[in-house]
Parts: C-alpha cells; structure tokens; sequence
C-alpha cells in the first residue's frame, strides 16, 4: 500500500487541505500520514491543531518549530528547525508522496527535506504571484523542488511550465479552498453572531492583516493605516482574526489588541476561528477587509466584497468584487464607501470566481493516486519552452 503524507503548518492551509486529506483518509488503496507543525502548535495563535483532532485528523508526527521571537532571525531559526524535525519525521515514516499547499516557509522546508529523501513531493497552489511578501520566492522554489503540480487556474498552469515543469504533470484543477467554501456546513446568522459576540444591529466586517514582509513601512505603520481607514464607519462591528506567524507579525496583532480593548462595544478580536466559523462568518458579514488570500479566493463565492489592502497579494487573479487599494487611511476609507454601494453589491451577487471549478478534490485525488500506481521518480528534465 503506498504511503501518502500531508504537511499542514496553518490554521489557512488546514481548512483548505481538509475535504483532500478526508479522501485519502478513507482510502482502502493509500495510506494516509499527516505531519502538523508551525502555528497549530503555538499557544499565541490558537493552538489549531485542536481543530484538526476535533474533525478526526490524528497526527503521524508533530513538529513544534516556532519561538516567541518573530524577528528576521527568529524565522530563520524556525525554518532551520523545521527542516530538522521535518526530516525525522519523514525519516520514521517513509512516505511514497509528499503533499504540500501554498508558500510558507515551513513548506519550503517540508519540501528540502522531501528532495534530501528523494520523497516526490506534489504541490497545490503553484504559479501564483504575491509581490508584496517573501513568500512569493518560497512558492516558486517548491514548484521547482516538486514533481506533481496542482495550479488554481490556467494562468498559473502556464507559469508553472514557463518555470521548467512539463505540461505533463502539471494539472488546473480549481481551487481547493473554493469548493470547501460552497460545502461547508451551514451555522445560522444567530447562532454564530452570539458565539462570537457579534451584535445584529450592525453591519460586521471581517478583519485579517499580515505583514507584508517586503514592504519598507513598518507593520507598525501599516496595521496603525488600517485601523484609521475603519475609524470613521458608523454602526460597523469589526471582528479581527490575528495576523499568521510571519515577520513581526506579533507587532500586528499588538495594536489590534490594544484597539480591542479601547473600543470593546465595536470590536472583537480572536487567535482563530477555525476553517467552519470563519467561512460562515464570511457568509454572514457585510465586507472583508485586509490582504489574507482568502478574500481574493474564497470570499467572491459567497458574493460579498474584499477590500485588499496593499501589495502583499498584488500580481494574483482576482473577482471584480475584490477592490485593491494602497495601505492609506483615506484609501481605506474611500474603498469601504465604494464597495457599500448597493450598486457594487449588486455587482458581488453575480460575479464569476476565477477560482471557482467542480471537482477540485476529487480531481487532484485520482490523479495522484494514477500517478502513484505508474511510480514516481523525483528526477524531471528541465521543460524549455519554444522561444522562437
């Protein structure tokens, strides 16, 4: 029976890996493994690998890497120690196939030790553009430290090819995160605003900031940006879920704290809200606000507007429901008028996601799992296109 391992480092790549990892696990053909490591182990981020338990995802391995300490060091010292207890890992279990999503550097890491081990690895997410963030030169050095290739849509199939990998093992299957998104089980508005605190006289925006880690504002500047580009909305309540374990993203989620708790009566801010709350809560508000993925992603399905903010997503396709705008106070604010309009939400109602295609799981499934029967060998020839 051929072994097929997951790697799952984020409370964002579980909730868009679930619905692929439950096929494997009920496979009578494959053996499924699962390594959790980055934030699903850290205290300050939730501890989400509770999560991951509560839906019946039992661990191989855990692999604790992360520190309190977020600076440029701190990360890089992560990264070191999650190729260390990534390779002990994959070192007792010995998989056929590696499975990784995104462009984290706890991924990158997975996949170094994956090509150390001669694992082949297959990627989800290849071929996408993130100008504003490290992780952008992360995706394409996984692409390239991968065998099988699972792009979103066919703009990023063709980069991925332009990058060297042959049109034979690269695959457009859609968006994993989409199809979860229109699956996921329904929680009503009224139950789910009283979990969280949510009044239901208000409009609610749904909050999530990063650190762009290649601009040169501070994220102290940033996040102080965003937090006077809101100040002005009148009967809003803003939910914030807290930065991911990027570069100072503890100076982030510092001032969204300190906000919190000045303004208590229109804000509230949580560690995480698992992958079912947070989509529903997506479904229930009246804007996403930020430069997470998930609003130019997910967030267009359920026909509600994104207001991305800043160049941390810049380059990536995106829904004519999702309005870019510059990390400025006033930008902000003159986005959130914009997208209020009832002709703009009349525009979210019937827009067309560019992520959005049936089948999304069960495709990538059944293709690994052909691949595997044929064998798998991590050698590849450099794919070059026809310039002439």
């Amino acid at each position: 029976m051929k072994k097929v391992c997951f790697v799952s480092s984020t409370r964002a790549d579980y909730g868009i890996l679930s619905s692929l990892m439950d096929r494997f696990k009920r496979s009578n053909a494959i053996k499924f493994q699962l390594i959790v490591t980055g934030s699903h182990l850290s205290e300050a981020h939730g501890m989400t690998v509770g999560e991951i338990q509560c839906d019946g995802f039992l661990a191989d391995e855990y692999v604790s890497i992360l520190s309190q300490d977020d600076s440029s060091l701190g990360i890089c010292k992560s990264a070191g120690e999650a190729i260390k207890g990534i390779s002990e890992a994959l070192a007792k279990l010995k998989p056929d196939l590696l499975i990784l999503l995104g462009d984290r550097y706890e991924i990158l890491s997975a996949a170094i030790a994956a090509a150390v081990y001669k694992i082949p690895v297959a990627h989800i997410h290849g071929g996408e553009v993130t100008e504003g963030a490290m992780d952008e030169m992360f995706r394409h050095s996984i692409t390239k430290l991968s065998l099988l290739h699972f792009t979103s849509t066919e703009a990023y199939r063709n980069r991925v090819v332009q990058l060297g990998e042959h049109p034979s093992r690269v695959w457009n299957t859609g968006a994993l995160g989409v199809e979860n998104a229109l699956k996921v089980k329904y929680i009503e508005k009224s139950k789910l605003f009283t979990e969280l605190g949510i009044p239901m006289d208000k409009r609610v925006f749904l909050i999530t900031y990063h650190p762009e880690t290649l601009s040169v504002q501070p994220p102290e500047m940033q996040i102080r940006e965003v937090l006077k580009g809101i100040e002005k909305c009148d009967d809003v309540f803003c939910l914030f879920t807290k930065a991911n374990a990027d570069t100072h993203g503890s100076v982030i989620n510092s001032a969204i704290e300190k906000h919190v708790n000045e303004h208590p009566e229109n804000n509230a801010l949580y560690d995480s809200l698992g992958y079912l709350r947070y989509l529903n809560l997506v479904r229930h508000s009246d804007l996403v606000l930020g430069n997470s993925s998930s609003g130019i992603i997910e967030v267009p399905s359920f026909g509600i507007p994104t207001v991305n903010i800043g160049n941390r997503q810049k380059g990536r396709i995106s829904a004519k429901s999702v309005v870019d705008v510059p990390c400025e106070a006033h930008a902000i604010e003159k986005a959130i008028h914009h997208v209020s309009d009832e002709g703009f939400q009349n525009l979210c109602r019937d827009v067309i996601n560019p992520y959005e295609k049936e089948n999304t799981a069960s495709s990538i499934y059944d293709t690994i799992s052909v691949c595997l029967r044929k064998g798998l060998s991590i050698q590849k020839i450099f794919y070059d296109l026809d310039t002439h």
